[in-house]
């Protein structure tokens, strides 16, 4: 009876325990002081509880709060120290503490100053309390030859050697849980351990003993530290070291050491450690704890968290399916019964469920509404208390401010654990999707444009007739606006464009000493279009543009005008409507914003206009290259991007081919002369557009996120600029041919990295060319100087583009070249008194793809 008795007494006692242990948590108080110089937080609790902040950058610290707690201060306060705090709480009553500290702060121990009262202390950099001194294996490490003693609690009791998954392993008891450093010499004979704090050391000061890759061990002194070298054989490496047995009250830190060129290898389901003679030992044995150890979903007004904790800093694969309206986490193979799970589901997040169908992942998989999205995902903390978190949100896309980007140099990470912990940055920078949302949605822009036209001029004005060529050269700027959705890699949406332009042709002729002048100017044009596009790359859209479009014309002329070269003789306005076409390149520069580059051709309708039986014909093709950015009015979600700029961009030698459109334009000034004394002279331009193909080779380098290189271009093609004027009786014709022979151009590029893989770039150099021309001036010589000549002339090349890379070899730009040669002279062959000079204006826009040949 009496022992019923006491067990009856022992239970109600545990029950008591157990619902003392779940009462609520209060926090009392919270408060921003100053001490020593030092900026406070005091946080006050009405019972005993652990503070354990993370940081999360360079500005972010974050504490976290179980279920039940009651928050009684002011869930936000700033102050004048460098320092503010808001508290989010959730749907369980758990809930963060989120501190905004001044980032020239650094924060320092978190001091206990009772059992329910905290201190949290941030110092400036300058006079932050120095860190644990780190051994450094350039100094020379001190034998020890006398038992090393501490008056702290850590102590080693133990020391074993023995194999494991092929590997051998070395293992140290120990009387608590702390820190280590490990690290490994120069040519990898040897290792060092260092703990984080005083030790008193109970087994031999030093061992010759070997076993596997273990070659002995003994007690140093590296500075103020000391260490335990581990001599291994030459060339092998420490695969993982961790702390195991905590649970079992019982933890050591066990050391796994690999063979020299060995891969890292998996973890297997062997649970005990070999000794030398290869006999198991029951003190020995080892359970390795699940890679994923807990579960917890939280929720705030439109946000859901599931957050996983972890051994480890991981980087899970996670993929959004709006089909079956579910979220998959892609976990290594672990058993579910490990995973302690807190809630079953909770804000956003229906149900879950587990998937173990797979050899090599275990399947989270969560059901979520149809509106929702997975806005996020990052992995954070440090070796043996972190945690990998989803973010789910409704509509937005947008992930909260304090989850941001982080480095791993940014968190409380020592160095070891800064090598073993991967750590990405979100999004780039919000989502996961394999391809971002670059125009899904609703998006508003501007452009910026170059416009080059060929006018096909023909005049009838008894008794002459003309063929021209006008030009229409300037710029122009837009606003658009459009809606896209995206289908996996593939893109369709809708546009609308208007843009004001200043593009202009004027021809001047003065004969018998009296000026003539007429012009022709486009002032805007309107349209829609639809883009067709594929993504090449995870953040960049190349695209292809159809749509129509309508213009506005305006024309002028000398009311005198002979009809000779200027017609018409009275200002005419006139609207045309077009065709466009063309192809473009868009690349995401964050969630908000993408640039792009693009080369359209419009194709207006043929303008007649007939007076007094006198006619004109015009019809123009334009060629325009355009260079803008786009905003969404939503947050673009993307692919999960590390920024790691140097290793997205390839460099070193690379060829390429590049096709496009080009307006070839001459700007030609004829002296000459109908009789003595009277002068002629003509002052115009002409152009022609043309398909253009060129081939090039470069050489490209890069430091940090800025690119630069040096490239050779020689054009392919052969651009010819026909033109006749003429009297209907024959008495007089005059024509004329230009042609471009051969084109080069040596350029050098410089750029910036601004995404992942894409580079902005502007281009400046020299263009060189072989001008070919053919003349028949007639009697007058008024329009053309006579006879075939051939003319060299040296300009300049400028122009930008945009290069994103496909692979490591394999990259794909837009283009945007303008070259200006002037001042070729032409002389008259059969009288040297007439001449012509002539500058040459090319503008191209090509797209092309290089190959980089030792990325």
């Amino acid at each position: 009876m009496a022992k019923k008795t006491k067990a009856y007494i022992v239970y109600f006692l545990g029950v008591i325990l157990l619902t003392l242990q779940a009462t609520a948590l209060t926090v009392q108080k919270a408060e921003i002081t100053e001490l020593d110089g030092a900026s406070v937080l005091n946080l006050v609790f009405d019972e005993p509880f652990q503070v354990e902040p993370d940081t999360e950058d360079s500005e972010t610290i974050l504490v976290e709060f179980p279920e039940n707690t009651n928050w009684e201060p002011a869930s936000s306060k700033s102050s004048t120290l460098g320092l503010s705090y808001n508290y989010i709480s959730y749907e369980d009553g758990s809930g963060d503490l989120v501190i905004k500290k001044d980032p020239r702060l650094k924060m320092g121990a978190v001091d206990q100053q009772a059992m329910n009262h905290y201190q949290i202390s941030f110092f400036s950099k300058t006079i932050n309390p120095s860190p644990i001194a780190r051994p450094e294996t350039n100094q020379i490490p001190t034998k020890i030859d006398k038992p090393v003693q501490s008056s702290g609690p850590l102590a080693i009791t133990k020391l074993r050697v023995g194999s494991k998954n092929n590997q051998t392993r070395f293992v140290m008891d120990l009387s608590k849980q702390t820190k280590f450093i490990v690290k490994e010499n120069p040519d990898f004979t040897k290792f060092y351990i260092t703990p984080a704090e005083s030790v008193k050391w109970f087994p031999a000061l030093s061992s010759n003993q070997q076993f596997g890759l273990f070659k002995g061990y003994q007690i140093v002194k590296i500075g103020a530290d000391i260490s335990v070298e581990v001599s291994v054989e030459k060339g092998s490496r420490v695969s993982r070291a961790q702390i195991l047995g905590i649970n079992e009250g019982r933890p050591k830190l066990v050391i796994d050491i690999r063979p020299k060129g060995a891969p890292i290898p998996k973890p297997d389901t062997a649970r005990f450690l070999k000794k030398e003679k290869d006999h198991q030992d029951p003190q020995t044995h080892i359970t390795e704890k699940s890679p994923v150890t807990s579960l917890e979903i939280l929720s705030n007004a439109d946000n859901t968290i599931l957050r996983l904790g972890t051994q480890n800093v991981e980087n899970f694969e996670v993929r959004d399916n709006k089909t079956t309206n579910e979220v998959t986490v892609f976990l290594p193979k672990l058993d579910w019964k490990d995973v302690k799970v807190e809630n079953q589901k909770g804000g956003l997040i229906n149900s879950f469920r587990v998937d173990q169908t797979d050899n090599k992942n275990t399947k989270l998989i969560l059901n979520v509404p149809k509106t929702v999205r997975v806005a996020g995902k990052k992995g954070f903390g440090k070796k043996g208390l972190a945690r990998f978190v989803v973010y789910l949100n409704e509509g937005e896309n947008k992930t909260p401010s304090w989850l941001i980007s982080s480095a791993s140099e940014d968190l409380a990470l020592d160095d070891y654990e800064k090598e073993e912990g991967q750590v990405s940055s979100l999004v780039y920078k919000g989502g996961i999707r394999p391809y971002t949302t670059i125009g899904t949605g609703i998006y508003v822009g501007v452009k910026g444009s170059v416009v080059s036209a060929e006018n096909k001029i023909n005049t009838l004005k008894a008794p002459y007739t003309t063929n021209l060529l006008g030009n229409n050269f300037g710029g122009a700027a837009h606003v658009f606006a459009g809606y896209g959705l995206n289908y996996g890699k593939f893109y369709g949406g809708i546009e609308a464009d208007i843009g004001i332009y200043g593009v202009d042709d004027k021809v001047s002729f003065t004969v018998n000493r009296t000026d003539y002048e007429s012009s022709s100017d486009l002032k805007y044009v309107w349209g829609g279009s639809a883009r067709l596009g594929y993504y090449i790359t995870p953040t960049t859209l190349f695209y292809g543009r159809m749509g129509f479009v309508g213009g506005a014309f305006d024309y002028g002329a000398t009311p005198s005008s002979t009809g000779e070269i200027i017609y018409p003789h009275n200002y005419r306005r006139d609207r045309r409507s077009g065709f466009l076409y063309g192809l473009g390149l868009e690349s995401a520069i964050n969630d908000t914003y993408s640039v792009r580059i693009e080369g359209a051709q419009i194709n207006f309708q043929t303008f007649k206009h007939v007076a007094d039986g006198d006619t004109k014909k015009d019809r123009f093709l334009l060629n325009q290259v355009s260079v803008g950015g786009a905003y969404k009015l939503s947050p673009m979600a993307g692919p999960s991007i590390v920024d790691n700029y140097d290793e997205s961009v390839s460099t070193g030698f690379y060829f390429g081919l590049a096709g496009g459109i080009s307006t070839l334009t001459n700007h030609r000034k004829v002296q000459g002369a109908t009789t003595a004394p009277a002068a002629t002279w003509y002052d115009g331009q002409s152009s022609t557009l043309d398909p253009s193909w060129s081939v090039y080779a470069g050489w490209s380098e890069r430091f940090e996120r800025f690119f630069f290189g040096g490239e050779i271009q020689l054009d392919l093609t052969k651009p010819i600029i026909n033109e006749k004027l003429s009297r209907t009786n024959g008495t007089t014709t005059e024509e004329y041919s230009n042609k471009i022979r051969w084109l080069w151009a040596l350029t050098g590029r410089a750029g910036y990295i601004f995404n992942y893989g894409t580079i902005g770039y502007g281009r400046l150099g020299f263009v060189g060319t072989q001008l070919a021309h053919r003349g028949h001036g007639g009697a007058q010589r008024s329009f053309t100087v006579a006879g075939s000549n051939n003319g060299y002339g040296l300009g300049i090349r400028a122009g930008a583009g945009i290069e994103t890379f496909i692979n490591k070899h394999l990259a794909i730009r837009g283009d945007y070249v303008l070259d200006f040669i002037p001042d070729i002279r032409i002389k008259d062959k059969s009288n040297n008194v007439y001449h012509e000079k002539i500058s040459i204006i090319n503008n191209e826009f090509k797209l092309g793809l290089s190959w980089y040949l030792d990325p």
